[in-house]
């Protein structure tokens, strides 16, 4: 049964898991628990992108481009730590899309 957690080889080729490590489901579901309610985001890549031009240096910017990059490039691997890095208007539009993405 797959792990729900990230993975990948140690030293001798053999199997390890990190605990840190979440796939885009999980991370949806750690999303959606960390936000009180979720209000639907019209364009949620707008606004992510807006929120990048203005706050793109902050530790918050640098954890919303990580996102962006690992759902733009189809990889399944988001750190347990991002989730406490959003506000509450930026929760919503990374569930949003976190969710697209799952929808295909």
């Amino acid at each position: 049964m797959p792990c729900r957690h990230g993975s990948g080889e140690g030293k001798n080729g053999s199997r390890i898991d990190d605990p840190a490590k979440m796939n885009v489901a999980t991370f949806l579901v750690a999303l959606r628990r960390r936000a009180r309610a979720v209000s639907p985001v019209r364009d949620p890549l707008a606004e992510a992108h807006r929120f990048l031009d203005a706050q793109g240096e902050t530790g918050e910017g640098r954890a919303l481009s990580k996102v962006l990059e690992t759902l733009a490039t189809g990889a399944d691997n988001f750190d347990q730590s991002e989730v406490w890095l959003f506000s509450a208007e930026t929760i919503a539009s990374v569930s949003t899309l976190v969710e697209a993405r799952l929808q295909g």
